[in-house]
């Protein structure tokens, strides 16, 4: 995968769709002048990932219209797009003060705010950019440290004790 491919993905967890747009038009007017696709099976569902996010952001006709104003940004113009990407505010991740004293990680709290939303694993995995593998060991973790044995203990206590 392309380095501005790289750079949409992390646009979109970031909710700047608009800039992933433009960085998947990028990266396909990038693969469309070296002659290549999207040649492996691991790339295309990362690409495809990113550009699902986008497109539900967007809507079809505006994710379209943005991905072709990439594919026509220039080399610079196209670096600059990602020199652009703005940084969430560290609150977004940060853990509260009572979910630190859980010993809850920036990581925790996100999947925690996501079982608080009743969301299943794969919801939270798409979320987050992250494989529903890597939130189900998160979720192990997050019972153990509130020491509840289900997902709804978990979202009672994190409701209760203002943890997200």
């Amino acid at each position: 995968m392309d380095a501005f491919t790289h750079a949409a993905h992390i646009a979109i967890a970031w909710d700047q769709p608009e800039r992933a747009a433009r960085l998947i038009g990028v990266g396909n007017a990038l693969r469309e002048a070296v002659g290549t696709g999207i040649s492996m099976e691991l790339d295309r569902v990362p690409i495809e990932r990113v550009c699902a996010a986008a497109r539900k952001a967007l809507g079809e006709v505006a994710f379209a219209s943005t991905v072709r104003a990439g594919k026509a940004l220039t080399v610079d113009e196209a670096i600059a797009e990602v020199g652009q990407i703005e940084s969430p505010p560290d609150s977004r991740v940060a853990p509260t003060a009572a979910s630190a004293g859980y010993g809850l990680t920036p990581r925790e709290v996100e999947v925690l705010r996501g079982i608080v939303e009743r969301l299943t694993d794969r919801e939270i995995a798409e979320r987050l950019f992250v494989s529903p593998r890597t939130v189900g060991w998160h979720v192990t973790g997050i019972l153990t440290k509130l020491d509840v044995s289900s997902r709804r203990a978990a979202a009672v206590k994190a409701i209760a004790e203002t943890l997200t």
